[in-house]
């Protein structure tokens, strides 16, 4: 049965804020991690909250893969975007721009699980400017480290593991909308709905998600997750 003890080995230390008293910091890549609801309110707080910003900082917490992945601040007033750029006709092609983080050797929009010939991924945010321009501004998100969908299709989200509950990682909007929640939309039709049938389809699923050196923390909760639950 999974509790957040379970997991309490991954952490190098709770965080130092109140009334915050179940969020907690990765050792190695320094994620905030904390359960749905609370994270949540703790990401709408730091809109505000000069004082949690600096402290996070000064503990490098991180909350995506790239420098400019930070907690937005103030008041927002971009509601959305996508009924004003057309999808047709980017401000930049895919082409173009893998060349460009190629030669950077910027590999953050690449999938490298077949490392000779790596698959590139462009983002909203590279090829529409109103789409960055929305991105940079919404508040950070709390990311079910492994899906709720996925929990409540296994029939496990209960207690700990219930929505409001179940361990997530605070992320910026685009890293959540844009690359964890589409990787499930077509793995959960082809999942068993058989735990212990389901689990070996999931570790190698998450293994694969959090590829990514900067996602190992995130990666060993997730099989953690899975292993107890």
């Amino acid at each position: 049965m999974f509790d957040f003890n379970t997991i309490e080995g991954f952490f190098d230390h709770s965080v130092q804020l109140r009334p915050y008293h179940s969020l907690r910091i990765t050792k190695h890549n320094r994620w905030l991690i904390g359960p749905y609801l609370e994270l949540k309110a703790f990401a709408t707080a730091l809109r505000y909250d000069r004082v949690a910003i600096d402290y996070l900082r000064a503990q490098q917490v991180i909350f995506g893969r790239r420098e400019k992945d930070i907690p937005p601040t103030g008041i927002s007033l971009i509601r959305s975007f996508r009924s004003k750029i057309n999808f047709s006709k980017p401000e930049e092609d895919q082409g173009s721009l893998k060349d460009r983080y190629l030669t950077q050797r910027d590999y953050d929009r690449f999938s490298m699980a077949n490392r000779d010939q790596p698959l590139f991924r462009a983002r909203l945010t590279d090829q529409y400017t109103l789409a960055k321009d929305y991105y940079q501004v919404i508040t950070l998100e709390s990311h079910h480290i492994v899906e709720k969908s996925i929990l409540h299709q296994l029939g496990v989200d209960q207690g700990a593991l219930s929505p409001e509950k179940a361990p997530c990682v605070l992320v910026a909007g685009e890293l959540h909308r844009r690359f964890f929640t589409p990787e499930f939309s077509d793995f959960r039709n082809r999942l068993d709905k058989r735990l212990d049938e389901a689990r070996e389809k999931l570790h190698q699923k998450y293994h694969e998600l959090y590829q990514d050196i900067r996602m190992k923390d995130l990666e060993s909760i997730a099989h953690t997750i899975i292993e107890f639950m």
